[in-house]
């Protein structure tokens, strides 16, 4: 049976939950949360990915396909993707 994205990513969350430690486990859930916010290889794939079926797919299409909006599909698209946007909250708390 093939491991999907999902079941690494369950896996990695239910390790850490399972962490007895309150410090080691706060550390390493922001760890695992940092590393994936944080990590260039997944936004520039799935920036490529994106592109790639839009040239053949309508933004709804591809925005059905994976689970994004038109919006944020155009944004990719158009290279305006900004980051995060609970930076901007971070910023005004």
């Amino acid at each position: 049976m093939e491991t999907t994205p999902d079941d690494l990513i369950k896996a990695a969350i239910e390790h850490a939950l399972a962490i007895d430690d309150p410090a080691l486990r706060a550390r390493t859930i922001t760890r695992v949360l940092k590393a994936v916010e944080d990590d260039q290889r997944l936004k520039q794939a799935r920036e490529a990915d994106v592109r790639e079926l839009r040239r053949t797919r309508t933004g709804k299409e591809v925005s059905e396909l994976v689970e994004l909006s038109v919006g944020r599909i155009s944004h990719i698209v158009n290279g305006t993707v900004t980051g995060r946007r609970s930076k901007r909250s971070e910023k005004e708390s």
